[in-house]
């Protein structure tokens, strides 16, 4: 009996950054605490995006999901200032659901029968959201991922997702 179809869910932020600075992935040159969370999310959608194009035709489906604002400790021993403030004000908001309710989404996004084969979107409250800025960039995905198998030392052409790719890419 064949298993069923295959997820992977990567927990983002509707909060990414819109542009993508290749020479300053590290934050080396400018770098802001909000700034750097809002390209860490823009790294996760590129690289579910990229990840969703090198398993098209495996049975695997890679989303990212976004709970949305949510009752949690995010963020707590983060800087103090007016980022501190700020948190702590919002988390008080009825705009901030309860962790199980933002949760929920992040449920719905491991198991939505309807997202079999729909990979590479982004989805918060059972609802895809358009991709905007860098995220909509395929090319600039599969670029990232290259940086980042470099930067992790990763050769390309020995990885598990070169041989996973090159397998759904020939019908193997």
């Amino acid at each position: 009996m064949a298993a069923p179809a295959g997820r992977i869910v990567n927990v983002t932020s509707e909060i990414y950054s819109r542009k993508l600075d290749l020479d300053n992935l590290q934050g080396q040159r400018k770098y802001s605490f909000f700034g750097a969370y809002r390209i860490s999310k823009l790294g996760n959608v590129l690289f579910t995006r990229e990840l969703a194009e090198r398993l098209d035709g495996a049975g695997v489906t890679a989303v990212s999901v976004s709970p949305g604002a949510a009752k949690t400790n995010f963020g707590g021993q983060g800087p103090g200032g007016v980022m501190g403030l700020l948190t702590g004000v919002l988390r008080r908001t009825p705009v901030f659901r309860p962790a199980d309710e933002a949760a929920k989404g992040i449920v719905w996004a491991a198991i939505a029968p309807e997202l079999n084969g729909d990979g590479g979107g982004l989805f918060m409250r059972r609802k895809a959201l358009k991709l905007k800025g860098a995220a909509a960039d395929q090319a600039l995905a599969a670029r990232v991922w290259r940086i980042s198998e470099a930067q992790a030392g990763i050769d390309p052409e020995r990885s598990s997702m070169a041989v996973v790719s090159s397998r759904t890419r020939s019908g193997a």
